[in-house]
């Protein structure tokens, strides 16, 4: 009978193999070259079995290893923690239908960052100049109209501030937050604090990824402990990726939103905006929340709390029960000498952390005292002249009138 037209063409050409026969499609496929370096360069020693399929069998069959709890941190619920999150499942390489929602996840992270940029460089061309221009104009009036040059210098004159009393804008010049230095500080500490969680958010997060070991077959890994994945190991790329577009953007924004707050705070015209205004800046920095609740789908949610990280901290766990076998065990043993050791230990680390506590207290004190004091540039040559002219009127405002009956 006739041949067929694939009989007279002979085989399909294409790859040979080193004896010239065909190599099959399934051969080179990635899967299989994947897991032969992956056999060759497994991280298990020690073992008997295939290394391949105790490497890979922590992912697929679910192994179990116990990490303490102490040292696994979990990720922010944000839209921040959700890209962390993607990354550690895209680099496993285990996980390639997930890598869409990778690609999701950091333009929901992208859009955060546009949209606190733009908010932020609206607010500061059409709020907070003009805010800045209008305190600078009541300030320059202020001293061209109610002050006299006498033995070169400028004093206060009461017949003219009496004068400039009977205007409008006295109301509004006592009303300035830099004529209750107090008050403001008190704002600008909580400002201070609020956008200071961000920052230290940044840092620990990018120096826990720092720290984090690198693989040696390529691949993020991730272990199962207590119900929970725990990422022990990350790739340089996966750490760069994060470190680069998602910590760096949020460490810059915080700073940025704190610099424009206090601006903004400083050149408010009322004690009434100035607690307002507060507020009202504090929603910037819940924008990466608002969009995480609305944008990531509830089953994404749950891989966020689902994944931990680990981290070198100290087990303070571990070191509260070495402390109480120390009270309990009072015979003088070699057993009972190294607990004691230990618990000394655990005690100096606990003094690191109230002297952390402390430094954090120092700085958000610290900062915004030295920039209302030194570095505002609302009012840069604001002579602090005018609360005690002021102090009548602010009697005035805060006194309360008797009811008639």
């Amino acid at each position: 009978g006739k041949r067929s037209r694939r009989e007279q063409l002979g085989p399909r050409r294409g790859r040979r193999s080193a004896d010239c026969r065909p190599v099959q499609p399934s051969a080179l496929s990635p899967r299989p070259l994947r897991q032969a370096a992956m056999t060759a360069r497994s991280p298990v020693s020690g073992e008997e079995g295939d290394s391949t399929t105790r490497l890979l069998g922590r992912f697929v069959t679910g192994e179990k290893q116990s990490l303490p709890r102490a040292k696994c941190i979990d990720l922010p619920e944000n839209i921040y923690g959700a890209a962390m999150m993607a990354a550690v499942r895209s680099s496993q390489g285990l996980h390639r239908m997930f890598h869409g929602v990778t690609i999701c996840v950091f333009a929901g992270v992208v859009l955060n960052l546009f949209m606190q940029v733009y908010m932020l460089l609206f607010a500061l061309d059409f709020i907070c100049a003009p805010a800045v221009n209008k305190v600078r104009h009541i300030y320059h009036r202020f001293h061209h109209e109610a002050f006299d040059y006498v033995n070169d210098s400028w004093v206060l004159s009461q017949t003219k501030w009496a004068d400039f009393e009977q205007d409008e804008e006295s109301q509004l010049l006592c009303q300035l937050p830099l004529s209750q230095p107090y008050f403001t500080m008190a704002v600008l500490v909580v400002w201070t604090a609020h956008c200071w969680r961000d920052v230290l958010e940044s840092y620990r997060w990018a120096l826990a990824w720092y720290r984090l070991p690198n693989p040696v077959d390529g691949y993020t890994q991730v272990v199962i402990s207590d119900d929970v994945l725990v990422a022990t190991e990350a790739t340089r790329t996966s750490k760069g990726v994060v470190i680069v577009t998602v910590l760096l953007p949020k460490f810059l924004c915080a700073c940025f939103l704190w610099w424009l707050g206090c601006r903004w705070l400083l050149s408010t015209i009322s004690f009434e905006s100035l607690l307002l205004n507060s507020v009202g800046l504090a929603f910037l920095t819940e924008l990466d929340e608002l969009l995480y609740a609305i944008l990531i789908p509830q089953n994404i949610q749950d891989m966020v709390r689902t994944y931990k990280f680990f981290s070198e901290r100290d087990d303070w766990i571990e070191a509260e029960r070495k402390a109480l076998d120390v009270h309990k065990n009072k015979s003088p043993s070699n057993e009972a000498a190294e607990r004691r050791k230990a618990h000394i230990a655990s005690q100096r680390r606990f003094l690191l952390m109230a002297l952390e506590m402390i430094l954090t207290m120092l700085a958000i004190t610290g900062v915004p005292m030295l920039y209302m004091f030194r570095f505002q540039q609302v009012l840069p040559h604001y002579g602090w002249d005018v609360r005690s002219p002021c102090n009548n009127k602010i009697f005035a405002m805060t006194h309360l009138e008797e009811a008639e009956p």
